[in-house]
């Protein structure tokens, strides 16, 4: 699979350091577990809590140990989540995807979106128009299946984990099931 994968990691006040250390640990696994061709694919990452902070723009994955360097390194933001503007800064970011290439964002949140953020249905669109398959991970009891739903082309594409620590058992999972999707 050619791709360009966009991976956004809450980093809001509600999601602790040991929390985000295990979203970190999931991204870098789970690059590892995709079907993705290491010649051509390029990745991006962004961390949110009250802002979308980008912690880098699309690289080159012919290094692994330069990706898990960089999410490593990745900014905690702190502050209310606010998913909307993480979909803003990633529709951004988006803009410098590969013509030809599939677009991939894997969404990460421990919680529902910030009561002063806009409504989900309305800043996903520009994903949606430009071809951008989303797929979203829940976790913890905070977040509402529900008001992540608008962000999904089908509710399959939306896993709902009890606690950050399930991550890593769902790798195979999720990376099955993204690579499906990126042959059709």
């Amino acid at each position: 699979m050619d791709a360009d994968i966009l991976f956004i990691m809450d980093s809001s006040y509600e999601v602790n350091q040991e929390e985000y250390k295990s979203e970190k640990d999931f991204i870098k696994s789970l690059i590892r577990s995709l079907n993705v061709s290491l010649d051509t694919s390029r990745a991006a990452l962004i961390s949110y809590g009250d802002l979308g902070s980008l912690n880098s723009r699309f690289i080159g994955l012919k290094s692994l140990s330069d990706f898990d360097k960089l999410v490593d390194n990745a900014t905690y933001v702190g502050g209310e989540r606010r998913i909307d503007r993480a979909l803003e800064k990633s529709t951004q970011i988006l803009n410098e995807a590969r013509a030809g290439s599939s677009k991939f964002v894997i969404f990460l949140t421990g919680g529902r979106q910030a009561s002063s953020g806009k409504p989900l249905d309305e800043v996903v669109g520009p994903l949606r128009e430009n071809g951008v398959k989303t797929y979203v991970i829940t976790i913890g009891k905070k977040s509402d299946a529900q008001e992540l739903r608008p962000l999904v082309a089908s509710p399959e594409d939306l896993v709902s984990l009890h606690s950050f620590k399930e991550l890593n058992s769902q790798i195979s999972k999720i990376a099955s099931h993204i690579s499906e999707k990126a042959g059709k």
